[in-house]
Protein backbone atom coordinates (compact mmCIF):
# COMPACT_ATOMS: atom_id res chain seq x y z
CA UNK A 1 0.00 0.00 0.00
CA UNK A 2 1.15 3.42 -0.57
CA UNK A 3 1.97 6.25 1.98
CA UNK A 4 -0.27 8.79 2.58
CA UNK A 5 2.42 11.27 2.43
CA UNK A 6 3.05 9.67 -1.63
CA UNK A 7 -0.95 9.95 -2.65
CA UNK A 8 -2.07 13.02 -0.86
CA UNK A 9 -0.91 15.67 -3.24
CA UNK A 10 -2.86 13.92 -6.00
CA UNK A 11 -6.41 14.71 -3.47
CA UNK A 12 -7.74 17.85 -4.27
CA UNK A 13 -10.80 18.15 -1.99
CA UNK A 14 -11.11 21.04 0.94
CA UNK A 15 -10.43 19.10 3.59
CA UNK A 16 -6.82 17.75 2.43
CA UNK A 17 -4.77 18.62 5.29
CA UNK A 18 -7.55 17.21 8.10
CA UNK A 19 -6.70 13.92 6.84
CA UNK A 20 -3.21 12.83 8.22
CA UNK A 21 -4.27 13.75 11.48
CA UNK A 22 -7.25 11.48 11.13
CA UNK A 23 -5.20 8.43 10.06
CA UNK A 24 -2.84 8.33 12.77
CA UNK A 25 -5.75 7.84 15.03
CA UNK A 26 -5.29 4.37 14.07
CA UNK A 27 -2.39 4.27 16.66
CA UNK A 28 -4.95 5.49 19.29
CA UNK A 29 -6.27 2.00 19.06
CA UNK A 30 -3.52 0.24 19.58
CA UNK A 31 -5.36 -3.31 21.54
CA UNK A 32 -3.94 -3.25 24.75
CA UNK A 33 -5.22 -6.10 27.10
CA UNK A 34 -7.77 -7.27 24.52
CA UNK A 35 -7.98 -10.50 23.45
CA UNK A 36 -10.72 -13.59 21.22
CA UNK A 37 -13.52 -11.49 19.37
CA UNK A 38 -12.71 -8.15 21.11
CA UNK A 39 -9.30 -8.10 19.80
CA UNK A 40 -9.70 -9.55 16.10
CA UNK A 41 -12.29 -6.34 15.75
CA UNK A 42 -10.55 -3.96 17.48
CA UNK A 43 -7.48 -4.74 14.90
CA UNK A 44 -9.77 -4.39 12.23
CA UNK A 45 -10.62 -1.44 12.83
CA UNK A 46 -7.49 -0.03 13.50
CA UNK A 47 -6.58 -1.23 10.06
CA UNK A 48 -9.38 0.76 8.60
CA UNK A 49 -8.60 3.68 9.98
CA UNK A 50 -5.10 3.32 9.15
CA UNK A 51 -6.08 2.82 5.55
CA UNK A 52 -8.44 6.02 5.70
CA UNK A 53 -11.44 3.74 4.62
CA UNK A 54 -13.78 7.16 5.91
CA UNK A 55 -17.26 7.37 4.97
CA UNK A 56 -19.23 10.91 5.77
CA UNK A 57 -16.77 11.17 8.83
CA UNK A 58 -12.97 11.95 8.90
CA UNK A 59 -10.98 10.00 11.50
CA UNK A 60 -13.25 7.30 12.76
CA UNK A 61 -15.13 4.04 11.35
CA UNK A 62 -19.25 4.65 11.22
CA UNK A 63 -19.89 1.44 10.46
CA UNK A 64 -19.98 -1.29 13.02
CA UNK A 65 -16.80 -3.74 12.87
CA UNK A 66 -17.49 -7.86 12.53
CA UNK A 67 -14.64 -9.93 14.52
CA UNK A 68 -14.36 -12.28 11.51
CA UNK A 69 -15.36 -11.96 7.58
CA UNK A 70 -18.75 -14.27 7.39
CA UNK A 71 -18.02 -17.08 4.99
CA UNK A 72 -19.39 -17.81 1.58
CA UNK A 73 -20.10 -21.40 0.21
CA UNK A 74 -17.63 -21.43 -2.87
CA UNK A 75 -20.65 -22.81 -4.97
CA UNK A 76 -22.38 -19.21 -4.45
CA UNK A 77 -19.53 -17.37 -5.33
CA UNK A 78 -19.41 -19.38 -8.20
CA UNK A 79 -23.13 -18.41 -9.13
CA UNK A 80 -22.32 -14.80 -8.45
CA UNK A 81 -19.88 -14.61 -11.23
CA UNK A 82 -21.97 -16.56 -13.65
CA UNK A 83 -24.61 -13.87 -12.35
CA UNK A 84 -21.89 -10.96 -13.47
CA UNK A 85 -21.67 -12.66 -17.29
CA UNK A 86 -25.52 -13.47 -17.52
CA UNK A 87 -26.22 -9.50 -16.31
CA UNK A 88 -23.61 -8.42 -18.94
CA UNK A 89 -24.50 -9.84 -22.02
CA UNK A 90 -28.12 -8.62 -21.13
CA UNK A 91 -26.95 -4.78 -20.49
CA UNK A 92 -24.83 -4.99 -23.93
CA UNK A 93 -28.00 -6.49 -25.51
CA UNK A 94 -30.08 -3.77 -24.51
CA UNK A 95 -27.32 -1.19 -26.01
CA UNK A 96 -26.88 -2.85 -29.15
CA UNK A 97 -30.70 -3.04 -29.80
CA UNK A 98 -31.18 0.33 -28.32
CA UNK A 99 -30.22 2.10 -31.70
CA UNK A 100 -33.07 0.28 -33.68
CA UNK A 101 -35.48 -0.66 -31.47
CA UNK A 102 -38.96 1.68 -30.60
CA UNK A 103 -40.07 -1.07 -28.06
CA UNK A 104 -36.55 -0.61 -26.32
CA UNK A 105 -37.06 3.10 -26.57
CA UNK A 106 -39.97 3.77 -25.13
CA UNK A 107 -39.68 0.85 -22.82
CA UNK A 108 -36.43 2.82 -21.08
CA UNK A 109 -38.17 6.50 -21.36
CA UNK A 110 -34.47 6.85 -23.52
CA UNK A 111 -33.05 9.19 -24.69
CA UNK A 112 -33.75 11.00 -21.76
CA UNK A 113 -32.21 14.73 -23.28
CA UNK A 114 -30.30 14.91 -26.47
CA UNK A 115 -27.28 15.12 -24.83
CA UNK A 116 -27.61 10.54 -24.28
CA UNK A 117 -28.15 10.15 -27.81
CA UNK A 118 -24.62 12.02 -28.43
CA UNK A 119 -23.34 10.20 -25.68
CA UNK A 120 -24.39 6.44 -26.97
CA UNK A 121 -23.20 7.00 -30.17
CA UNK A 122 -19.77 8.26 -29.45
CA UNK A 123 -19.55 5.36 -26.58
CA UNK A 124 -20.86 3.12 -28.94
CA UNK A 125 -18.43 0.28 -28.52
CA UNK A 126 -16.94 1.05 -25.36
CA UNK A 127 -18.10 -1.49 -23.10
CA UNK A 128 -19.03 -1.37 -19.03
CA UNK A 129 -15.58 -1.51 -16.97
CA UNK A 130 -17.07 -2.56 -13.98
CA UNK A 131 -20.39 -3.46 -12.65
CA UNK A 132 -22.32 -3.44 -9.55
CA UNK A 133 -25.31 -5.65 -8.61
CA UNK A 134 -27.27 -5.44 -5.46
CA UNK A 135 -28.80 -8.72 -3.69
CA UNK A 136 -30.88 -9.26 -1.12
CA UNK A 137 -31.24 -13.02 -0.12
CA UNK A 138 -34.63 -14.23 0.00
CA UNK A 139 -35.51 -16.55 3.27
CA UNK A 140 -32.02 -15.58 3.86
CA UNK A 141 -30.26 -18.05 1.62
CA UNK A 142 -31.26 -17.82 -2.14
CA UNK A 143 -30.11 -14.08 -3.43
CA UNK A 144 -32.10 -11.94 -5.84
CA UNK A 145 -31.13 -9.17 -7.83
CA UNK A 146 -32.66 -5.77 -7.01
CA UNK A 147 -30.67 -3.01 -8.42
CA UNK A 148 -27.55 -2.52 -11.23
CA UNK A 149 -25.02 -0.04 -10.24
CA UNK A 150 -23.14 1.67 -13.43
CA UNK A 151 -21.93 4.61 -11.47
CA UNK A 152 -21.24 3.19 -7.85
CA UNK A 153 -19.53 3.89 -4.21
CA UNK A 154 -18.17 1.28 -1.95
CA UNK A 155 -14.92 0.64 -4.33
CA UNK A 156 -12.42 2.52 -1.59
CA UNK A 157 -14.06 0.52 1.64
CA UNK A 158 -14.50 -2.88 0.25
CA UNK A 159 -10.75 -3.12 -1.32
CA UNK A 160 -9.93 -1.27 2.63
CA UNK A 161 -11.80 -4.08 4.31
CA UNK A 162 -10.16 -6.92 1.98
CA UNK A 163 -7.02 -5.64 3.46
CA UNK A 164 -8.09 -5.38 6.98
CA UNK A 165 -9.64 -9.13 6.96
CA UNK A 166 -7.20 -10.69 4.61
CA UNK A 167 -7.19 -12.25 0.95
CA UNK A 168 -9.82 -14.73 -0.02
CA UNK A 169 -8.55 -17.22 -2.69
CA UNK A 170 -11.14 -17.04 -5.39
CA UNK A 171 -11.19 -13.12 -5.32
CA UNK A 172 -8.79 -11.10 -6.83
CA UNK A 173 -9.72 -7.60 -4.72
CA UNK A 174 -10.90 -4.37 -5.91
CA UNK A 175 -7.38 -2.55 -6.02
CA UNK A 176 -6.24 -5.83 -8.54
CA UNK A 177 -9.30 -5.79 -10.53
CA UNK A 178 -9.52 -2.42 -10.97
CA UNK A 179 -6.08 -1.78 -12.29
CA UNK A 180 -6.67 -4.44 -14.49
CA UNK A 181 -9.78 -3.08 -15.69
CA UNK A 182 -7.81 0.31 -16.63
CA UNK A 183 -4.87 -1.44 -18.32
CA UNK A 184 -6.87 -2.57 -20.68
CA UNK A 185 -8.12 0.48 -21.97
CA UNK A 186 -6.65 2.49 -25.30
CA UNK A 187 -4.58 4.78 -23.82
CA UNK A 188 -2.71 8.27 -25.11
CA UNK A 189 0.71 8.01 -25.93
CA UNK A 190 1.04 12.19 -24.88
CA UNK A 191 -0.32 11.26 -21.30
CA UNK A 192 0.67 9.62 -18.46
CA UNK A 193 -0.85 6.46 -16.57
CA UNK A 194 -3.15 8.74 -14.36
CA UNK A 195 -7.83 8.32 -13.82
CA UNK A 196 -9.03 11.08 -12.70
CA UNK A 197 -11.95 10.46 -10.20
CA UNK A 198 -14.20 13.30 -10.26
CA UNK A 199 -17.12 13.95 -7.97
CA UNK A 200 -19.49 16.79 -6.22
CA UNK A 201 -17.86 19.61 -4.31
CA UNK A 202 -18.85 17.13 -1.00
CA UNK A 203 -18.62 14.23 -2.45
CA UNK A 204 -19.41 11.82 0.44
CA UNK A 205 -17.12 8.90 -2.30
CA UNK A 206 -13.75 11.27 -1.67
CA UNK A 207 -12.50 9.62 0.94
CA UNK A 208 -12.30 6.15 -0.02
CA UNK A 209 -11.37 6.36 -3.48
CA UNK A 210 -8.23 8.38 -1.83
CA UNK A 211 -7.82 4.89 0.14
CA UNK A 212 -8.56 3.27 -3.26
CA UNK A 213 -5.71 5.52 -4.54
CA UNK A 214 -3.21 3.89 -2.01
CA UNK A 215 -3.95 0.40 -3.18
CA UNK A 216 -3.29 1.04 -6.48
CA UNK A 217 0.58 0.03 -8.01
CA UNK A 218 0.81 1.21 -11.35
CA UNK A 219 -1.92 3.82 -11.64
CA UNK A 220 -1.45 7.24 -10.40
CA UNK A 221 -5.34 8.11 -8.70
CA UNK A 222 -6.29 11.85 -8.60
CA UNK A 223 -9.38 12.34 -6.86
CA UNK A 224 -11.23 15.69 -7.25
CA UNK A 225 -14.30 17.42 -7.31
CA UNK A 226 -15.89 17.95 -11.03
CA UNK A 227 -15.26 21.58 -10.87
CA UNK A 228 -11.64 22.00 -10.96
CA UNK A 229 -11.34 20.12 -14.39
CA UNK A 230 -10.52 22.67 -17.41
CA UNK A 231 -10.07 22.76 -21.19
CA UNK A 232 -7.10 22.70 -22.71
CA UNK A 233 -5.52 22.44 -26.25
CA UNK A 234 -5.45 18.79 -27.03
CA UNK A 235 -7.92 17.61 -23.75
CA UNK A 236 -8.88 18.01 -20.27
CA UNK A 237 -6.90 18.65 -16.98
CA UNK A 238 -6.47 19.22 -13.54
CA UNK A 239 -3.85 21.33 -12.83
CA UNK A 240 -0.61 20.81 -14.81
CA UNK A 241 -1.92 17.01 -16.06
CA UNK A 242 -3.32 16.02 -18.81
CA UNK A 243 -6.45 13.32 -18.09
CA UNK A 244 -7.25 10.78 -20.50
CA UNK A 245 -9.11 8.25 -18.30
CA UNK A 246 -11.69 9.99 -16.25
CA UNK A 247 -13.78 7.43 -13.18
CA UNK A 248 -17.05 9.23 -13.15
CA UNK A 249 -19.16 9.72 -10.19
CA UNK A 250 -21.60 11.98 -11.79
CA UNK A 251 -24.53 11.12 -13.69
CA UNK A 252 -26.67 13.18 -16.30
CA UNK A 253 -29.18 15.09 -15.98
CA UNK A 254 -27.41 17.17 -13.49
CA UNK A 255 -24.06 17.11 -14.66
CA UNK A 256 -25.38 18.05 -18.13
CA UNK A 257 -26.61 21.81 -16.80
CA UNK A 258 -23.16 22.53 -15.18
CA UNK A 259 -19.90 23.87 -17.54
CA UNK A 260 -17.40 21.27 -16.27
CA UNK A 261 -20.07 18.57 -16.80
CA UNK A 262 -20.34 20.06 -20.83
CA UNK A 263 -16.36 20.16 -20.68
CA UNK A 264 -16.40 16.22 -19.78
CA UNK A 265 -19.51 16.14 -22.92
CA UNK A 266 -16.63 17.75 -25.34
CA UNK A 267 -13.87 15.69 -24.37
CA UNK A 268 -15.92 12.32 -25.17
CA UNK A 269 -17.49 13.65 -28.15
CA UNK A 270 -14.14 14.78 -29.69
CA UNK A 271 -12.60 11.48 -28.26
CA UNK A 272 -10.34 12.83 -26.26
CA UNK A 273 -11.05 10.96 -22.77
CA UNK A 274 -12.17 7.88 -21.98
CA UNK A 275 -14.55 7.85 -18.95
CA UNK A 276 -14.84 4.82 -16.81
CA UNK A 277 -17.82 3.88 -16.58
CA UNK A 278 -18.77 4.92 -19.88
CA UNK A 279 -21.86 7.88 -19.65
CA UNK A 280 -24.55 5.23 -20.18
CA UNK A 281 -26.91 5.73 -17.24
CA UNK A 282 -29.47 4.15 -18.84
CA UNK A 283 -27.33 1.12 -18.08
CA UNK A 284 -28.95 1.29 -14.71
CA UNK A 285 -32.46 2.05 -14.92
CA UNK A 286 -34.84 0.08 -12.67
CA UNK A 287 -37.08 -0.18 -16.26
CA UNK A 288 -34.30 -3.14 -16.91
CA UNK A 289 -35.62 -5.31 -14.34
CA UNK A 290 -39.03 -5.32 -15.33
CA UNK A 291 -38.06 -5.63 -19.17
CA UNK A 292 -36.40 -8.70 -18.23
CA UNK A 293 -40.07 -10.20 -17.50
CA UNK A 294 -41.38 -8.71 -20.65
CA UNK A 295 -42.02 -11.47 -22.99
CA UNK A 296 -40.97 -9.05 -26.12
CA UNK A 297 -37.99 -8.81 -24.44
CA UNK A 298 -36.59 -12.54 -24.82
CA UNK A 299 -37.31 -12.41 -28.38
CA UNK A 300 -35.73 -9.43 -28.81
CA UNK A 301 -32.54 -10.18 -27.11
CA UNK A 302 -32.36 -14.00 -28.32
CA UNK A 303 -29.72 -13.14 -30.29
CA UNK A 304 -27.67 -12.19 -27.07
CA UNK A 305 -28.66 -14.46 -24.11
CA UNK A 306 -29.63 -18.12 -24.41
CA UNK A 307 -33.02 -19.69 -23.61
CA UNK A 308 -31.38 -20.96 -20.36
CA UNK A 309 -29.58 -17.62 -19.55
CA UNK A 310 -32.48 -15.56 -19.98
CA UNK A 311 -34.75 -18.45 -17.48
CA UNK A 312 -31.54 -17.64 -15.29
CA UNK A 313 -31.81 -14.29 -15.81
CA UNK A 314 -35.73 -14.40 -14.84
CA UNK A 315 -35.18 -16.17 -11.48
CA UNK A 316 -32.32 -14.32 -10.06
CA UNK A 317 -34.72 -10.88 -10.36
CA UNK A 318 -37.81 -10.64 -8.41
CA UNK A 319 -41.69 -10.29 -10.20
CA UNK A 320 -40.87 -6.53 -11.92
CA UNK A 321 -43.34 -4.69 -13.45
CA UNK A 322 -43.65 -1.18 -15.29
CA UNK A 323 -45.95 0.98 -12.57
CA UNK A 324 -48.17 1.34 -15.83
CA UNK A 325 -51.92 3.01 -14.96
CA UNK A 326 -53.35 -0.25 -15.00
CA UNK A 327 -50.93 -2.18 -12.58
CA UNK A 328 -51.34 1.03 -10.40
CA UNK A 329 -54.83 0.37 -10.29
CA UNK A 330 -54.59 -3.22 -9.26
CA UNK A 331 -52.53 -2.33 -6.27
CA UNK A 332 -53.45 0.67 -4.78
CA UNK A 333 -56.51 -0.35 -2.96
CA UNK A 334 -54.77 -3.05 -1.16
CA UNK A 335 -54.78 -3.29 2.61
CA UNK A 336 -51.70 -2.86 4.83
CA UNK A 337 -50.93 -6.54 4.90
CA UNK A 338 -51.14 -7.22 0.78
CA UNK A 339 -49.19 -4.23 -0.04
CA UNK A 340 -46.27 -6.38 -0.37
CA UNK A 341 -44.69 -4.33 -3.20
CA UNK A 342 -41.53 -1.53 -3.48
CA UNK A 343 -42.83 1.28 -5.67
CA UNK A 344 -39.22 2.68 -7.25
CA UNK A 345 -38.19 4.92 -9.49
CA UNK A 346 -36.77 4.18 -12.79
CA UNK A 347 -33.81 6.37 -12.85
CA UNK A 348 -33.27 7.49 -8.89
CA UNK A 349 -30.03 7.36 -6.65
CA UNK A 350 -29.70 6.38 -3.32
CA UNK A 351 -32.86 5.21 -2.84
CA UNK A 352 -34.43 9.42 -3.75
CA UNK A 353 -37.45 7.53 -4.72
CA UNK A 354 -38.83 4.46 -3.10
CA UNK A 355 -42.00 3.08 -1.33
CA UNK A 356 -41.98 -0.14 0.35
CA UNK A 357 -46.14 -0.64 0.42
CA UNK A 358 -46.26 -2.50 3.57
CA UNK A 359 -44.44 0.69 5.78
CA UNK A 360 -46.88 2.87 4.79
CA UNK A 361 -50.32 4.42 5.42
CA UNK A 362 -53.18 3.88 3.38
CA UNK A 363 -53.22 7.60 2.29
CA UNK A 364 -49.67 7.39 1.76
CA UNK A 365 -49.31 4.62 -0.44
CA UNK A 366 -52.08 6.14 -2.45
CA UNK A 367 -49.86 9.63 -3.16
CA UNK A 368 -46.94 7.20 -3.90
CA UNK A 369 -49.05 5.35 -6.56
CA UNK A 370 -50.08 8.41 -7.78
CA UNK A 371 -46.95 9.91 -8.38
CA UNK A 372 -45.83 6.81 -9.80
CA UNK A 373 -49.08 7.42 -12.75
CA UNK A 374 -48.29 11.14 -13.03
CA UNK A 375 -44.47 11.07 -13.23
CA UNK A 376 -44.90 7.71 -15.64
CA UNK A 377 -41.25 6.24 -15.13
CA UNK A 378 -42.05 4.07 -12.34
CA UNK A 379 -41.28 0.73 -11.28
CA UNK A 380 -43.20 -1.86 -9.16
CA UNK A 381 -41.60 -4.86 -7.39
CA UNK A 382 -42.41 -7.75 -5.52
CA UNK A 383 -41.01 -7.42 -1.96
CA UNK A 384 -38.63 -10.47 -1.39
CA UNK A 385 -38.78 -11.84 1.79
CA UNK A 386 -35.93 -12.22 3.92
CA UNK A 387 -35.14 -13.41 7.23
CA UNK A 388 -32.43 -11.95 9.65
CA UNK A 389 -29.69 -13.87 10.78
CA UNK A 390 -27.41 -13.67 14.45
CA UNK A 391 -24.54 -10.96 13.96
CA UNK A 392 -21.67 -10.26 16.68
CA UNK A 393 -19.80 -7.29 16.53
CA UNK A 394 -17.83 -4.71 17.98
CA UNK A 395 -19.46 -1.37 19.56
CA UNK A 396 -15.99 1.29 19.81
CA UNK A 397 -18.59 3.71 21.80
CA UNK A 398 -18.66 1.54 24.56
CA UNK A 399 -15.91 -0.78 23.70
CA UNK A 400 -17.73 -4.02 23.97
CA UNK A 401 -18.86 -6.85 21.65
CA UNK A 402 -22.31 -6.87 20.61
CA UNK A 403 -25.61 -8.93 19.36
CA UNK A 404 -27.46 -7.93 16.84
CA UNK A 405 -30.13 -9.62 14.32
CA UNK A 406 -30.03 -8.10 10.91
CA UNK A 407 -31.00 -8.26 7.54
CA UNK A 408 -27.96 -8.68 4.73
CA UNK A 409 -27.69 -7.10 1.69
CA UNK A 410 -24.86 -8.93 -0.50
CA UNK A 411 -22.86 -6.38 -3.58
CA UNK A 412 -20.49 -8.22 -5.69
CA UNK A 413 -18.46 -6.09 -7.96
CA UNK A 414 -17.16 -7.09 -11.48
CA UNK A 415 -14.75 -5.77 -13.26
CA UNK A 416 -13.56 -6.22 -17.33
CA UNK A 417 -10.39 -8.18 -17.46
CA UNK A 418 -7.43 -8.40 -20.43
CA UNK A 419 -10.25 -10.94 -22.03
CA UNK A 420 -12.87 -8.99 -22.08
CA UNK A 421 -15.08 -10.82 -20.17
CA UNK A 422 -16.70 -9.60 -16.67
CA UNK A 423 -14.88 -11.20 -13.99
CA UNK A 424 -15.99 -11.23 -9.80
CA UNK A 425 -13.73 -9.16 -7.82
CA UNK A 426 -15.16 -8.95 -4.34
CA UNK A 427 -18.29 -9.05 -2.29
CA UNK A 428 -19.31 -6.14 -0.09
CA UNK A 429 -22.11 -7.50 2.61
CA UNK A 430 -23.76 -4.64 4.16
CA UNK A 431 -26.21 -5.94 7.32
CA UNK A 432 -29.48 -3.61 8.78
CA UNK A 433 -30.16 -4.04 11.80
CA UNK A 434 -34.26 -5.44 11.97
CA UNK A 435 -35.04 -2.02 13.33
CA UNK A 436 -33.31 -0.44 10.29
CA UNK A 437 -34.64 0.61 6.99
CA UNK A 438 -31.07 1.67 4.82
CA UNK A 439 -28.24 -0.44 4.26
CA UNK A 440 -25.11 1.18 4.91
CA UNK A 441 -26.29 3.40 7.91
CA UNK A 442 -23.80 4.00 10.91
CA UNK A 443 -25.76 1.20 12.36
CA UNK A 444 -25.24 -1.38 9.50
CA UNK A 445 -22.26 -4.26 9.62
CA UNK A 446 -20.35 -3.70 6.52
CA UNK A 447 -17.66 -6.89 5.98
CA UNK A 448 -16.40 -8.73 2.83
CA UNK A 449 -16.99 -12.48 2.59
CA UNK A 450 -13.69 -14.54 4.05
CA UNK A 451 -12.85 -18.04 2.84
CA UNK A 452 -12.07 -20.65 5.96
CA UNK A 453 -13.93 -20.52 9.46
CA UNK A 454 -11.24 -21.31 11.32
CA UNK A 455 -9.34 -18.18 9.71
CA UNK A 456 -9.23 -15.21 12.03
Amino acid sequence: MRSLEECLPDYLYHDRDEIPQAVGKARAMAPEGASGDLLLARLRYSSLVEQGAFFKALGRVNWRVVPRAPVLEKALLHELSRMGQIVDKFLRGVERKLETSSFLRDFLGFPSSSEEELLLRAQKDEPLKMLRVDLVLEEGKVPKLVEIQVVMGGLGITQALRTAYGPHPLLPGIAKAYEEALEAIPKRDDLPKVVATLGARNSHYRHEHLCLARHLSTWRMIVAPLFLLEEGPSGVRLGDTGIGVIHRLFRAPGALKTEPGKRVLRAVLQGRVILINPWKDFLEDKRLLALVHEDRAEELLEDHLTEGEWKSLQEMIPPTWKATRERLAQVMGLSGSSRSYYLKKGRSWECKGLFHGRKLSSRQWEAACKRAKEEGDWILQKEVRSTPTPWVYWDPSSGAIKRMMGYTRMCPYYFRGRDGGLHLADVLLTVRETSSRVHGASDAILAVVGDDPETP
